[in-house]
């Protein structure tokens, strides 16, 4: 019974993290990534155009500051990453 109540809780948690951040067709063959702000936070949405999988990221580089949501976006080994434009680190989705 306790497990179940925590599996409950759990969920709870998790649905409340959640936010809608619009149609799917905001992100149509030309472009690979929109810009939005959730909670306060600026964070760039992006499309795998190979796998049509979403992603999500903060679009401020966690190095330096810089615009890391307008960066390059390429695909290195398989995975999609971005590049920082102010000091080209690569940030890989998964």
């Amino acid at each position: 019974m306790e497990s179940s109540t925590k599996l409950k809780e759990e969920e709870e948690t998790t649905d409340d993290m959640w936010n809608d951040i619009g149609n799917i067709s905001m992100l149509d063959n030309s472009d690979q990534r929109c810009h939005i702000t959730i909670q306060g936070r600026f964070v760039t949405i992006l499309r795998n155009p190979t796998t049509d999988q979403i992603h999500a990221m903060d679009s401020i580089c966690y190095h330096t500051g810089g615009p890391l949501g307008v960066g390059d976006i390429e695909e290195v080994d398989g995975r999609m990453c971005i590049t920082c434009p102010w000091h080209r680190h690569q940030v890989f989705s998964v």
